[in-house]
């Protein structure tokens, strides 16, 4: 058996770098804050979003469920696609593709 002194010890696990979004990569469409955004298809469609910071929103789900505008978590990441985002004028929504 190999001990530290006689050689060097080989991980067999992979390092992961920590992230805030379940291991999905994604690239930042657009932020909005303090205006509403409806998002096309054609313009790239926002796949996640976060509040960023901010308690003042309106999200609506792509595929409906009813308008959120409360109980989301600053700064989580959901994977969830939108129809339209509306932001107040100190409030901050990341969309992400």
């Amino acid at each position: 058996m190999a001990t530290a002194e006689q050689g060097k010890f080989v991980d067999r696990v992979k390092k992961i770098a920590p992230n805030n979004n379940n291991g999905i990569v994604s690239r930042l469409v657009t932020t909005v804050s303090g205006s509403v955004y409806n998002v096309t298809h054609v313009s790239g469609s926002a796949t996640s979003f976060m509040v960023a910071k901010g308690s003042g929103y309106k999200i609506t789900p792509e595929l409906g469920g009813g308008t959120i505008t409360q109980g989301l978590v600053t700064g989580s990441m959901y994977h969830i696609s939108l129809a339209q985002a509306s932001a107040s004028a100190t409030t901050a929504i990341h969309l992400f593709r």
